[in-house]
C-alpha cells in the first residue's frame, strides 16, 4: 500500500507533500517554483534542480506488473528538459486532499491543463 500511496502523490504534478509539523526554515538555497507558489505554511525540506533531465509523466493509474513485480503506469509520457523537485512539509492539521485540491486549483488558474488526476 505504501508504494501505491507514493505513486498517487506523484500523480499530483510531481509535488510530494509530507504532512507533519513544519520547521521554521526552508532548506538552504531553495525557493518556490516561479509558476506556482507553495501551500500556505509549508516549508521546503528538499530542493533539487537539473537543467536537463528526464521525467516520466503519469497519464493513467498505476497497475501491478507481474513480470517486474512492481507498479508501473498504465500510460505515461517520457519528458526531457529542466526538472525541479521540491518536497514540502505541510502545516499540521491540513489534509492531503485539501493540499492537493489547492494545488490543482492554482494550476488551473495559471492556465495548466490537468492531463491525469
Amino acid at each position: 500500500m505504501r508504494s501505491k500511496n507514493k505513486i498517487m502523490f506523484c500523480l499530483a504534478g510531481g509535488l510530494l507533500l509530507a504532512i507533519g509539523v513544519a520547521n521554521a526554515q526552508d532548506v538552504e538555497g531553495s525557493k518556490d517554483h516561479p509558476l506556482i507558489s507553495r501551500f500556505a505554511g509549508s516549508v521546503i525540506k528538499f530542493y533539487d534542480v537539473k537543467e536537463f533531465d528526464e521525467y516520466t509523466l503519469p497519464l493513467a493509474k498505476a497497475v501491478w506488473d507481474r513480470d517486474i513485480e512492481a507498479y508501473k503506469f498504465a500510460n505515461s509520457k517520457r519528458l526531457e528538459g529542466k526538472v525541479t523537485h521540491i518536497f514540502y512539509d505541510a502545516p499540521k492539521g491540513r489534509s492531503t486532499l485539501e493540499i492537493f485540491r489547492s494545488y490543482e486549483s492554482a494550476l488551473r488558474r495559471a492556465g495548466f491543463e490537468i492531463l491525469f488526476s
